[in-house]
């Protein structure tokens, strides 16, 4: 009996984490649902690809190359679809497991459906915040749930770490789901702070201009002491935290970690409560 060959649809299920770890190549820094690895092929040593574990997909930060293993397996090895498959074919790989999330207590809420950022009253409420909103779609999502009284809600999402969602709107101000850092990786040396997403959306706004830095938000100063270990690979660090006792507490603790050039760069908006309100009066940071 011929045996069947394998197909675009099967090969997609196969696990890109797993296809590295063959290869030999392990993931530069770590998280719950997504890696960091060094982009081999082009012999590159620091680690600007992630691999999203959950979704089994990869994102070439220094190249803007993205797909599933089919094209990453094109992009390694510098050939077509069916020489891919040949690649796939020849080796044994066990198929992407989708991620169940599970816990012993009923979610008091449903994520309906996660959107593009268009809802007019979302927009609207980031216009009021001066937040370019441009820069909000790149980074932020239209969230749609209801909570246990069923009804329905839409909100302004920026997603962290461990698949959550910090939701904002004009009314309501919480997370869907496990409350983590968010981390935004641009192959830099250069690392910034910020404490909320809003205050990340407003540096980027008055930047204007796109300037190469990764970026933690910590979605709370509670979570501060997850960035220690990030921020050690770093040849300068930024923080951008709250001008209030929390604020100061979390900028003395990373300068206390860091061990290497840190800035402190809430002295720009020192008359406002944050980065945020200091847009509202202000069109460009010094």
């Amino acid at each position: 009996m011929k045996e069947k060959k394998l197909i675009c649809k099967e090969a997609k299920k196969i696990s890109i984490r797993e296809y590295l770890n063959k290869l030999g190549e392990k993931p530069k820094r770590e998280f719950k649902s997504y890696g960091m690895y060094r982009a081999f092929w082009r012999e590159e040593k620091s680690a600007s690809v992630k691999i999203d574990y959950n979704l089994n997909l990869f994102y070439d930060f220094g190249t803007s190359e993205s797909g599933d293993i089919i094209n990453l397996v094109q992009l390694i090895n510098k050939c077509n679809v069916s020489k891919a498959l040949t690649i796939l074919e020849s080796n044994t790989f066990s198929f992407q497991k989708q991620l169940n999330i599970t816990s012993n207590k009923t979610p008091n809420y449903t994520i309906d459906k996660v959107v593009f950022l268009e809802n007019k009253y979302l927009l609207d409420y980031l216009t009021s915040r001066k937040i370019d909103l441009k820069i909000a779609q790149k980074y932020c999502s239209q969230v749609h749930y209801n909570l246990s009284n069923k009804k329905q809600y839409y909100g302004i999402g920026f997603k962290n770490n461990n698949e959550g969602f910090e939701i904002r709107n004009k009314y309501f101000k919480g997370c869907l789901g496990r409350k983590d850092i968010t981390t935004i990786y641009n192959h830099s040396n250069t690392i910034c702070v910020f404490e909320s997403f809003s205050d990340f959306l407003a540096y980027k706004t008055l930047r204007k201009k796109e300037i190469n830095e990764d970026y933690i938000i910590t979605n709370s100063t509670v979570l501060v002491k997850k960035c220690i270990e990030l921020i050690k690979g770093y040849k300068n660090v930024k923080t951008y935290f709250d001008n209030d006792q929390s604020g100061k507490n979390s900028k003395e603790l990373i300068e206390q970690n860091c061990n290497t050039k840190f800035m402190d760069c809430s002295s720009f908006y020192k008359m406002y409560k944050d980065l945020n309100e200091y847009l509202i009066k202000h069109k460009k940071l010094s």
